[in-house]
């Protein structure tokens, strides 16, 4: 899931996702190491859009849960 924030105040423009990881070759601490990893190459190039005459800076937020019990269902 992925929720987008806008703030004007700070002209910010927030994305924040969460990736979800199972199988026998997770762990929470695979799964910590992934959002870490995709969060900081996502905000390396510190991108900037333009919204109505105003530039914001793009932040990514990704945080990680690991699901070792999901049901196939839920992937699906």
């Amino acid at each position: 899931m992925v929720n987008l924030h806008l703030d004007p105040f700070d002209r910010v423009v927030g994305l924040t996702a969460t990736v979800v990881t199972y199988g026998e070759a997770s762990s929470a601490e695979v799964t910590a190491r992934i959002a870490e990893e995709i969060e900081s190459m996502w905000n390396e190039p510190a991108a900037k859009i333009s919204l109505e005459d105003r530039v914001y800076q793009v932040v990514f937020r990704i945080g990680g849960l690991w699901r070792p019990d999901i049901e196939p269902e839920e992937i699906l």
